[in-house]
C-alpha cells in the first residue's frame, strides 16, 4: 500500500484544533452584512498582490498591482481550508487497505454530492443569495468528505470492536 500523499497523523489534531475558531469566523462572515467579522480591520490591514481587480486609483480592471486590504476574510478562508484538509488528508494511526478504500470512496462521494448540489444551486439560487452559495461551496467537498470518512470509520471501528 502506498499512501505517501497522505500527511502525518498528528496533523488531524492540528486541524481539528483550528476547525472550531475559522468555522465559527466562516459563518459569522457569510451571515454578517459587512464580511468584517464585526471588529476594526485596520489592524489586519497590508499592502497585498494583486493579479486581477479593480485599482485603488481608477474604475478600470488592472492586471497585477499591490493593492492596500484588510486581509482577515483571506486568513479565514485559507485557515478553514487547511484545518478541513489536515482532518482529512492525514494518515490514521492504523491505515491499511480498507481506510484507504473508505478514504476513495468517501472522496468520490462527498465530490459527486457536492457537484449535484452546485448544478442545482446554479439553476435555483439567484442574484446576491448565489455568491453565499458560491461561498459554501467552496468548502462543500472538503466538509462532506470530512463528515463522509469519519462517520464511516468511526462504525468501522465499531464493528470492528464488537467482533
Amino acid at each position: 500500500m502506498n499512501s505517501n500523499y497522505l500527511l502525518p497523523s498528528y496533523f488531524k489534531k492540528i486541524g481539528w484544533v483550528m476547525l472550531l475558531p475559522f468555522l465559527i469566523g466562516n459563518i459569522w462572515m457569510l451571515l454578517s452584512d459587512s464580511m468584517d467579522l464585526g471588529f476594526d480591520d485596520e489592524l489586519l490591514r497590508c499592502t497585498m498582490f494583486q493579479i486581477v481587480g479593480a485599482s485603488p486609483t481608477s474604475f478600470d480592471v488592472d492586471y497585477m498591482f499591490f493593492c492596500p486590504t484588510g486581509i482577515m476574510i483571506e486568513i479565514m478562508v485559507v485557515g478553514l481550508m487547511l484545518s478541513l484538509i489536515f482532518i482529512g488528508f492525514s494518515r490514521e494511526q492504523d491505515e491499511d487497505e480498507c481506510i484507504e478504500k473508505m478514504r476513495l470512496v468517501s472522496v468520490f462521494q462527498a465530490l459527486l454530492l457536492s457537484q449535484v448540489s452546485i448544478i442545482l444551486g446554479t439553476l435555483l439560487i439567484y442574484e446576491v443569495s448565489y455568491l453565499s452559495f458560491l461561498m459554501v461551496s467552496v468548502y462543500m467537498t472538503l466538509l462532506v468528505f470530512v463528515v463522509l470518512f469519519n462517520f464511516r470509520l468511526r462504525n468501522f471501528r465499531m464493528q470492528s470492536n464488537e467482533e
